[in-house]
């Protein structure tokens, strides 16, 4: 089935904001964009607890990891100079296993179809926006998007009940921490950003493609920062954890003949 909360209605697929026109950067759309990682979180993670909650997780101890993108809803365009930018910074696996390809979802394609669409997510961006999210999410330190996302999973799949409810509580504890941490991330990234190039007294001096570029690169982390800092708690949506329960559950329905 078609989910019912991805967040396209601010995305350069409406026909009310072209955000995406020849590597234009504006602040509804990096705002968008950070945006579209927080809910696509949430969405995982709730995701998560529910597969479990319906033993549909490798059975024993669990070790959930980081792994790159398998799966992509759509690309940019090299005319355009822009890239399609996953809203969240990795995919997750169980015990080695990409989440959406347990042996449990085997032969029940819809429900691993309706799991998988949130790692597919793209934001179609200019290329800076996607350069700054690589530094943003580190795939390789402790203190990046990757690091947090996974840390968040790790908790957030023990949030639901045995009868396949979420503990709102606790995973908004958790998901306070990730906006968090995910703060954290794009300061130490902005930290680690080419520095802008020093004032120029020469007019025989130019201002480069490239110091144009790198400026760009840092916009969109402060930009992202900011949009954050702004939303803060207030992107745990009571209603988004209700509507992904709900179409969960449906789609678990359909596929195993049973509901909760």
């Amino acid at each position: 089935m078609s989910r019912r909360n991805l967040p396209h209605e601010w995305d350069y697929r409406s026909a009310n904001v072209e955000n995406a026109a020849k590597a234009f950067m504006s602040r509804a759309q990096l705002s968008n964009h950070a945006i579209a990682r927080a809910r696509m979180s949430l969405i995982a993670g709730v995701d998560l607890a529910l597969m479990k909650a319906a033993n549909l997780v490798p059975p024993g101890k669990l070790t959930i990891t980081k792994s790159g993108a398998r799966v992509q809803d759509d690309r940019g365009r090299s005319v355009d100079k822009t890239c399609a930018a996953h809203a969240l910074p990795c995919s997750i696996k169980l015990n080695g296993i990409m989440s959406y390809e347990v042996p449990a979802l085997t032969n029940h394609l819809k429900l691993q179809e309706f799991l998988y669409e949130p790692y597919r997510y793209t934001n179609v961006v200019p290329a800076p926006v996607n350069d700054a999210d690589f530094l943003a999410e580190g795939y390789q330190r402790a203190d990046g998007l990757v690091a947090n996302f996974v840390e968040f999973c790790s908790k957030a799949i023990y949030a639901a009940t045995a009868t396949g409810k979420i503990n709102r509580s606790t995973l908004k504890s958790d998901f306070v921490a990730l906006i968090q941490n995910s703060q954290d991330s794009l300061k130490t990234a902005l930290s680690k950003a080419p520095p802008p190039p020093p004032p120029v007294f020469d007019l025989q001096k130019r201002y480069t493609a490239e110091d144009a570029y790198n400026e760009n690169v840092r916009g969109a982390l402060r930009a992202q920062l900011a949009a954050l800092k702004d939303a803060g708690a207030s992107l745990f949506s009571p209603i988004l954890i209700e509507q992904v329960e709900d179409d969960f559950h449906k789609v678990h329905a359909e596929e195993f003949g049973q509901s909760k």
